[in-house]
């Protein structure tokens, strides 16, 4: 009797030392490389040792976000709106969420995936622009030159290049409620007799308001360019700075000219001129835009418009890279 249980005893040690032994293996086959994110969002990027074309994600606990068997060559998080990881495989890009789940498949064959503060993907397909809402359902086919969602409205260029509201026969069933989805009201509308100075022309205000810290202001239209005002009628943005599209997020104004962004403070004093870089963002008190690598980058103060009255004469060289959406 005491023999059996002598070696039965030796078994359970010699096999939970082969264990460890194969678990210390295992983690020295792979490289974690801790990542700590500005939205506070901490998580490490795995790869086997060696190896940097093949990469996985954990969290802060070890628990798998994105498993290794994947074969993902590239990840990268984004802070932007939600949060959520960008994946590449094959020459196609996906995303994750945060917390593991697979929003956009790569095997969708997406040439070019981000996540907008105005709460979308941007997706892009053989050179061809559409949308994905922030569970990844397309919403808006692959089949525009020119896209945006203002107010939670998608619209495109027409062939005069204004830029006018997708008809629901041209997009998925159920798109524009996503602005209602996003706390976005009812639009307020009306159109005055005054004209702006330049250009001339009716002017027309929709009322916004935003959901996140309730701010209200009007966003005024005349012909092809937008401006903005408060809602005693200040005029904020002028539509003399020929704007295309204005969109209040995050405590700044985002506008658009010529297929650049640019930055304005609620006041519409300009930070960043519409013309250096193709996105923009706004975080923290501090103007960014995104690099050759995808990332967001600190925009060099030579660049903003409350630090230096000359303009550069040229931009960074990787704004002009296939990142630009």
């Amino acid at each position: 009797m005491r023999i059996t249980i002598g070696l039965t005893m030796k078994r359970a040690i010699l096999f939970l030392l082969l264990m460890a032994v194969a678990a210390v293996s295992l983690n020295a086959q792979y490289t974690r490389e801790k990542k700590s994110e500005k939205d506070g969002f901490v998580w490490y990027r795995i790869h086997p040792s060696g190896n940097y074309s093949l990469f996985g994600a954990e969290d802060s606990n070890g628990r798998t976000i994105i498993p290794l068997e994947k074969n993902y060559s590239s990840i990268l998080y984004s802070y932007n709106s939600i949060g959520c990881f960008y994946v590449q495989k094959d020459g196609y890009e996906g995303a994750y969420s945060k917390t593991g789940k697979e929003l956009i498949s790569t095997d969708r064959h997406y040439d070019y995936v981000i996540l907008y503060t105005d709460g979308y993907f941007g997706v892009k397909r053989k050179g061809k622009k559409g949308a994905c809402d922030l569970s990844g359902r397309e919403v808006v086919p692959t089949r525009y030159s020119d896209l945006i969602l203002s107010s939670g409205v998608y619209k495109t260029k027409d062939s005069n290049g204004r830029w006018i509201p997708i008809s629901d026969a041209q997009v998925t069933s159920g798109v524009q409620a996503s602005g209602e989805d996003r706390g976005i009201p009812s639009d307020q509308a009306y159109t005055s007799s005054t004209t702006a100075s330049d250009p001339t022309g009716p002017v027309s205000r929709t009322k916004r308001q935003n959901s996140t810290d309730k701010y209200e202001w009007y966003n005024t239209r005349s012909g092809n360019y937008e401006g903005a005002e408060d809602i005693y009628g200040n005029t904020l943005i002028p539509l003399s700075r020929r704007y295309e599209d204005v969109l209040y997020s995050g405590g700044v104004f985002y506008v658009k000219k010529g297929g650049y962004e640019g930055i304005c403070d609620r006041s519409g004093r300009v930070l960043v001129e519409p013309k250096y870089f193709r996105e923009v963002l706004y975080v923290e008190g501090v103007c960014k835009y995104k690099d050759a690598n995808g990332e967001w980058t600190p925009i060099p103060e030579s660049y903003l418009s409350t630090t230096s009255t000359t303009s550069p004469s040229t931009s960074p060289s990787s704004n002009s890279t296939t990142y630009s959406y």
